[in-house]
């Protein structure tokens, strides 16, 4: 072989180095755990079709809360990943986003303080909705039934595990009563580290949490609507609600002796609401959408960063979906393109001395 073949050989077993690096999918398995902020059609799975209504979905992206794609879309674009319910095929594959997410969850079993409903213990909201308009479903899952149905099928151990929840926790607060620990906060940071610690003693190893968007500046926060039952506005209590929990998450997410990345949903929200027309936002405060009648309420869902008093709309949620893309390591295309050229390099050398 002479000089100029071997040359343009090496060359060519560089560049086809480099253009693996940068074709490659980070992420080729990915499993979600959490609530109505993720979930893409399991809790319309488990209703029999009865929640979400329309039209708090849009018919286009039917059963997800928002007018459109939320985050988890989003992500599973990026990475070229389908997105499969989890409570409709547990088992996490390859090319697949599974996603066991169930709108209204709590992240455990809590006390009902409330009075006239008779249910043990709850792990989602949506129960009590349904039993106080005479639907017969009880016993829907929250953050600790996806667990588990998830290990019983199996921890993908090679999978990255997206974990968002605690929002419904705080939101009810003030009607659920924890069951081990002395305050709701320190109840919900505790059930998603038993979530973590689960899945790592399973073998998972790649972890994504997102703290809280500031609940306080929510319309459900301010008393906006009627359902599911009145409220005051109670933005403050909530405010410091979050601020608590993200501090506690924090604290705990840095204690484990394994790496978990925080992903940070409060820094994005503050912006958003701090700087709406850096967000392309010029409503911030109001819904889109009242769940108390379900009529849409603004012509511009695209300028809003409320679909209904708690949900993002479907261009809030492409920032949401940003900042989850962006906690995912990028393939290390520097160090192997380095190590391309100097393989090059030393390959050329010897090919001039022989």
């Amino acid at each position: 072989m002479d000089n100029k073949t071997f040359a343009f050989g090496t060359l060519l077993f560089g560049l086809m180095m480099l253009s693996t690096c940068v074709g490659a999918t980070q992420l080729k398995k990915v499993v979600i755990l959490g609530d109505s902020l993720s979930d893409t059609g399991n809790l319309a799975a488990l209703t029999g079709g009865l929640l979400p209504p329309s039209p708090l979905y849009d018919p286009g992206r039917q059963q997800r809360f928002s007018n459109g794609d939320i985050w988890v879309d989003d992500l599973a674009a990026q990475f070229g990943l389908g997105v499969v319910p989890g409570f409709l095929s547990p088992v996490a594959a390859d090319g697949t986003v599974t996603n066991f997410a169930v709108a209204n969850s709590f992240t455990g079993s809590y006390d009902w303080a409330g009075t006239g409903f008779g249910l043990p213990q709850i792990n989602n909201f949506t129960d009590l909705v349904l039993t106080a308009t005479g639907q017969p479903f009880q016993g829907l899952p929250g953050l600790a039934q996806q667990l588990g149905l998830y290990v019983s099928q199996g921890v993908a151990a090679d999978a990255a595990h997206f974990i968002w929840a605690g929002a419904n926790d705080l939101f009810f607060a003030d009607q659920i009563i924890p069951v081990s620990e002395p305050s709701v906060v320190d109840q919900a940071v505790a059930n998603i580290r038993g979530v973590l610690t689960t899945l790592q003693s399973q073998g998972a190893s790649d972890f994504y949490v997102a703290n809280l968007p500031d609940l306080g500046q929510t319309p459900f926060a301010r008393g906006e609507t009627q359902f599911p039952f009145p409220l005051t506005d109670h933005s403050a209590e909530l405010s410091a609600l979050t601020a608590a929990f993200n501090q506690a998450l924090y604290e705990m997410i840095t204690g484990l002796d394994f790496r978990v990345d925080l992903v940070d949903i409060a820094g994005l929200f503050d912006r958003a609401v701090n700087d709406p027309a850096g967000f392309g936002f010029s409503n911030v405060t109001d819904p889109c959408l009242d769940l108390a009648t379900l009529a849409q309420q603004c012509v511009a869902p695209e300028a809003s960063l409320f679909w209904d008093e708690v949900h993002p709309t479907s261009v809030a949620h492409q920032y949401i979906g940003n900042a989850f893309i962006a906690a995912v390591p990028e393939p290390a295309v520097p160090a192997l393109l380095s190590a391309g050229l100097m393989l090059l390099l030393v390959r050329s050398r010897s090919a001039r001395s022989a």
